[in-house]
């Protein structure tokens, strides 16, 4: 686990919150940024994924990776399974919210991560 990706994935997935919020607010249509926002936070969160992977191959992650590579797997499914749960919303506002509730919660995530491999490695 790299800081500077950490880092990232954090700032990206706190300003992907906010902006969502914004949207839903101000009732508007999501700009095609915020949705390249919410791709570049996958791409992130697969990096992070595979440079932990092998990490761990390597011998140089936690001493028990059972529960990182459980949390490190919702990390990298949690804005495509958001993002399929609201492919019949009608409205815009429930994919909207979906994708700031997906950020807040791999923010959440990101940091339990940290957490796991800090305490096993």
């Amino acid at each position: 686990m790299t800081a500077p990706l950490v880092l990232a994935i954090a700032i990206d997935s706190l300003v992907i919150a906010v902006l969502a919020v914004v949207v839903v607010a101000r009732r508007v249509p999501r700009p095609r940024w915020l949705q390249a926002a919410a791709w570049m936070l996958q791409l992130l969160l697969l990096v992070q994924a595979g440079l932990a992977g092998l990490a761990i191959v390597t011998g140089r992650g936690p001493a028990e990776p059972g529960l990182f590579l459980a949390y490190a797997a919702v990390a990298v499914v949690l804005l495509p399974v958001c993002g399929a749960m609201s492919t019949g919303d009608r409205v815009r506002t429930g994919q909207d919210i979906r994708l700031a509730v997906a950020a807040i919660a791999g923010l959440v995530v990101q940091w339990r991560l940290v957490a796991t491999w800090r305490s096993g490695g």
